[in-house]
């Protein structure tokens, strides 16, 4: 997949709502909320944005280790999904967020028909494996790292180490946060691309996105939800 089939995103001045994110004339606008969260339409207060197709990831390669590879449009075709784009399945953070999200939401959302998916741009198996108790859905490989382009404009969202080095950074009250609850957890593997979590309805279009726009930044739960209902309500 090139980079120049994936929408342009820039970011605007900030407002009381948060950053804007402006796509280009080749995609409809859409408007960020507070703490990196895009929800599209009315689906969440402060939250007015227009949908955008998901066309352009349709045909991107994702891999599985009992499904082999297979178009991502699969993951959409028959029910809504909440995607996962994790930064690393070793990384306190992403261990931590990844359980909040499955222990919080997921009786909620499969009473609903949604299914939830995480997807990795780097595949370690003993990694992988090792995420299962914090993760234990399905798990697919972005070897392009095609959904970590597409919301990043075409290029990887990188972290600064910086945020790493710094104890009095929000990071690190983060990190604090999340170490009381997962003792295990390592730093092998990129922990410095950014994720997030996407939410598309059946047959294509977004109903929600969170990007990671620093380390740790979880997808805040009601907005999940809201934008997963909004996706069954839609279908």
């Amino acid at each position: 997949m090139s980079n120049a089939s994936l929408p342009r995103v820039s970011y605007g001045s900030p407002s009381n709502s948060g950053s804007f994110l402006a796509v280009d004339p080749i995609s409809p606008s859409m408007r960020q909320g507070p703490k990196g969260s895009t929800s599209f339409g009315p689906a969440g207060p402060g939250l007015n944005v227009q949908e955008q197709s998901t066309a352009v990831l349709d045909n991107v390669k994702l891999w599985g280790k009992e499904s082999g590879t297979f178009k991502a449009s699969a993951l959409w075709k028959s029910s809504p999904v909440v995607l996962v784009l994790l930064r690393r399945p070793g990384c306190v953070l992403c261990r931590y967020q990844a359980r909040e999200l499955w222990l919080g939401l997921k009786n909620q959302l499969e009473k609903l028909g949604v299914r939830m998916v995480c997807i990795v741009h780097e595949w370690i198996d003993r990694e992988v494996e090792a995420f299962t108790p914090y993760w234990p859905g399905e798990t697919y490989f972005d070897k392009e790292k095609d959904f970590f382009k597409f919301i990043g404009n075409g290029k990887l969202l990188t972290a600064s180490p910086w945020s790493l080095l710094n104890p009095f950074s929000s990071t690190w009250g983060h990190i604090a946060k999340a170490k009381k609850s997962v003792k295990q957890h390592n730093l092998v593997g990129n922990g410095l691309i950014k994720g997030g979590v996407v939410i598309i309805k059946k047959g294509g279009n977004f109903t929600y996105i969170h990007i990671e726009k620093e380390l740790g930044l979880p997808a805040p739960l009601h907005e999940v939800m809201q934008g997963a209902e909004r996706a069954v309500h839609e279908q």
